[in-house]
């Protein structure tokens, strides 16, 4: 029997094999979009009560310009919460909206969808990524940057090998409340750890000297200053402590509110202490039970 003779390609010309060749891209072109495509497919999804592109695209460029009039195009998304509160203050008085938690959840969800890298334009990825590494805090990504000590509540659960599953928190803290000893000890080393991570900052600082931008060096010299701070308190910061009256009584003991204003050492140091102090207080305010009932219990301790 004879096998038929396999076909073989014949390129007459080199402008045949150029057709071949960009037939071939025109196919890679198109799984390329129909990748796309069932990535949009994907934002499609859980989209009840969204607001309609249309009229978001309104909300998002008065809101976009409020911002800019007041110079805050800088602000960390982190602390958008205020900005979007006064601007809608000014935005219901120029059209009807919705329900304020309905407008910020549907500007989240837009958010989240203008975020997917498949979707995104070469001209926003360059910018993203240059706006994050003129930032202070893109020296985190640095080889050599030594790692950050965990908090005491994660520290404590690793050496006893707890679950830190987001159910077990209340049950962390109660058995960190029991066992003031085993406390203290993981007090006494996660206090080490944070003396060695000092002299690891001070020597990322001295070995990259060279590198650094001046935002950058400040950054790192801050949380050398937090740092220490925190390890060596002076005996003035105690006494002015000790002596800040609570409803007109002399605070002797350290409050759930104070507890968490330690794990939040650098959020809002830009700003005036008493305005400072607002923000974490509010933010205090807005956490879960649970997870307030932990600073609550940890105070009992202290």
């Amino acid at each position: 029997m004879f096998s038929p003779k396999r076909k073989r390609f014949r390129y007459e010309s080199e402008d045949d094999a150029q057709d071949i060749t960009m037939r071939s891209d025109r196919t890679m072109d198109f799984e390329d979009e129909h990748e796309d495509y069932e990535d949009s497919e994907d934002l499609s999804q859980s989209k009840e009560g969204l607001i309609p592109p249309h009229l978001m695209l309104e909300h998002v460029e008065s809101f976009h310009n409020f911002v800019k009039e007041r110079n805050k195009l800088s602000v960390p998304w982190s602390r958008m919460k205020t900005l979007f509160d006064e601007w809608l203050v000014q935005r219901k008085r120029e059209t009807a909206i919705p329900d304020s938690d309905h407008l910020l959840k549907s500007l989240k969800k837009y958010l989240a969808a203008s975020l997917k890298i498949n979707q995104m334009s070469m001209e926003t990825c360059f910018r993203n990524v240059q706006d994050y590494l003129d930032r202070p805090e893109s020296v985190l990504m640095c080889a050599d940057f030594p790692a950050k000590p965990p908090a005491l509540h994660f520290f404590y659960a690793r050496k006893h090998g707890l679950n830190l599953a987001p159910g077990k928190t209340k049950e962390l803290a109660d058995r960190m409340k029991g066992d003031p000893a085993g406390r203290r000890q993981c007090e006494e080393e996660l206090a080490e750890i944070e003396k060695t991570f000092v002299e690891k900052l001070e020597e990322f600082l001295s070995n990259n000297s060279a590198t650094l931008r001046p935002k950058q060096r400040e950054y790192v010299e801050h949380k050398i200053k937090l740092t220490r701070k925190k390890l060596y308190p002076t005996q003035r910061t105690i006494k002015a402590k000790a002596s800040k009256p609570t409803n007109g009584a002399t605070r002797s003991t350290m409050t759930a509110f104070d507890l968490f204003c330690q794990t939040k050492k650098d959020k809002y140091t830009d700003l005036p202490e008493e305005q400072r102090l607002k923000k974490l207080q509010k933010k205090f305010n807005k956490l879960p039970e649970d997870k307030k009932e932990i600073f609550e219990k940890l105070a009992l301790v202290k």
